[in-house]
């Protein structure tokens, strides 16, 4: 019996012996593990609290997060602000779209009074604007916050074109300020990417800077009293020097600007109404279009004025002044040619352009055909059946209706203002017509902006080309008898706004 128990007693302890090992086995393999865990805590929270601490180490313009990384800092950003163009005096809602607004975000407009901004989220906001001030283009501020609470600026590129209400439109002889393109006709291209526009009912010249400013190049009222004026500029063509020549169009000269308001130069003698003196040996009777070669020559497209018998012609002033019949007969008709053997329609607005040859082309406008007229004066049909209507394809059978305007891009493209079909058209430099704009709805009297064949024009006058060959053409409306309403229209491969 003792022996027995004496067995059993050594049995438990040595159970015991193997439970007391396992248990301390356990404990000290739980203790890395746990120790693991907290001391990976520790030394996140030890990296953490040093990286909080320098914040200053983050490089390469990243910023602090909440977790304690470098990151690129979030950046609010404004992608748009419509309407471009607002009424003076009349509240307008704005819509404003970006990225990463705060939602604290604001407008404000030059000269304009804005409401509190309302739908804000971080993708945009709209906002109630009555615009303010002179009729012209304002800039555009949106923040991150009111000026009181420390906002500051997060986009001041953009402008929005105040115009006087259709009911209430007018020069404003001593401001100068209606910049709304009421009779805005031929545009040409600066070297510095400013479009320059002649106003023919302003009887001036606008300048439309790269960021959309417009300004005054000359707004010396006309008061039909000697050539220090205008009267119905037609056209306008930018020289190798920036000088701008001007188709004044109802004193039948051509006038020469060196800088605002500043007449340098005038080809012809001023007389109104309707008088036309030879100048040199050439009469510049109602010039409708104007283009400017690279040697330095203007050239101009003659339609005649009043009951004169001297239209229809293309003149040529040398670098030197002097000037001669380039190619034209005096008379109306469609003839190709040399000089006076060749004849012309020019009913209306007539642009031109010149290539990197000195070749000129001219939209002939009563015959609905492009010209090409050479150095030497030869007349030749570019495009164009002679035959009112719209029909693309090979360059002799297309068919456009009274165009207005041609420009050429660096590749050789010419573009076509084919008014009376309100589209733009190319001619390739193969000699293939095609239609790239125009067609679209008119919705509420309104043009609308898009793609090709959705976009709409409600007239079309002045075209030009720039650097990018991006194009500009200049788009009006017609009411009542009177225009109230022109823009600048930019077509952007293929898309018009």
């Amino acid at each position: 019996m003792v022996a027995s128990m004496e067995l059993e007693k050594a049995a438990n302890e040595k159970r015991d012996e193997k439970y007391d090992a396992a248990f301390k086995l356990y404990n000290e393999r739980a203790s890395k593990i746990w120790r693991s865990y907290f001391i990976s805590f520790l030394e996140i929270y030890d990296d953490y609290y040093f990286r909080v601490a320098d914040a200053s180490a983050c490089t390469n313009g990243t910023e602090l997060d909440l977790v304690g990384v470098c990151s690129p800092p979030v950046i609010a950003s404004v992608s748009g602000v419509s309407p471009a163009v607002a009424n003076l005096s009349q509240a307008t809602t704005f819509t404003i779209t970006g990225q990463n607004l705060p939602l604290t975000s604001v407008l404000s407009i030059a000269d304009a009074t804005c409401q509190t901004p309302t739908n804000r989220t971080a993708t945009g906001f709209t906002v109630v604007c009555t615009p303010g001030g002179a009729a012209e283009s304002k800039v555009v501020t949106v923040k991150t916050d009111t000026e009181a609470n420390g906002g500051v600026v997060i986009d001041a590129s953009r402008v929005v074109t105040v115009q006087n209400s259709p009911s209430s439109y007018g020069w404003n002889v001593s401001t100068h300020a209606q910049y709304q393109y009421m009779q805005l006709f031929g545009i040409s291209m600066g070297s510095d990417g400013s479009i320059y526009g002649a106003d023919i009912h302003q009887h001036s010249v606008h300048k439309v800077a790269k960021n959309g400013i417009v300004s005054a190049f000359f707004n010396i009222n006309s008061g039909y009293v000697d050539c220090a004026y205008m009267l119905n500029p037609y056209s306008v063509a930018v020289g190798r020097d920036g000088e701008v020549y001007v188709a004044d169009t109802g004193y039948n000269i051509i006038d020469k600007l060196t800088g605002v308001n500043s007449k340098a130069q005038t080809f012809g003698y001023c007389k109104y109404p309707y008088g036309v003196i030879s100048y040199n040996g050439v009469k510049f009777n109602g010039p409708v279009g104007i283009a400017v070669g690279p040697d330095g020559s203007v050239y101009t497209a003659n339609a005649g004025n009043g009951d004169l018998i001297e239209r229809n012609y293309i003149a040529k002033i040398k670098p030197d002044g002097s000037t001669l019949i380039l190619a034209g007969s005096n008379s109306t008709g469609f003839a190709n040619g040399q000089g006076v053997a060749a004849s012309f329609n020019f009913e209306s607005l007539s642009g031109m352009t010149v290539d990197q040859n000195g070749n000129i082309y001219v939209a002939d406008n009563g015959n609905h055909v492009v010209r090409k007229i050479s150095p030497d004066g030869y007349v030749a049909t570019v495009a164009g059946s002679g035959v009112a209507g719209f029909l693309d394809g090979p360059a002799s059978i297309a068919s456009f209706k009274n165009p207005t305007a041609v420009a050429i891009d660096s590749k050789g493209n010419m573009y076509v203002a084919d008014s009376g079909n309100l589209k733009v058209r190319m001619i390739s430099a193969n000699g293939i017509v095609s239609t790239i704009a125009g067609g679209g709805a008119i919705v509420n009297n309104e043009t609308v902006d898009g793609v090709g064949g959705s976009a709409s024009f409600l007239a079309l006058f002045g075209m030009t080309v720039d650097k990018d060959d991006n194009i500009y053409v200049t788009d009006a409306w017609r009411k009542d008898g009177g225009w109230y309403w022109g823009k600048i229209r930019k077509i952007s491969y293929g898309i018009i706004k």
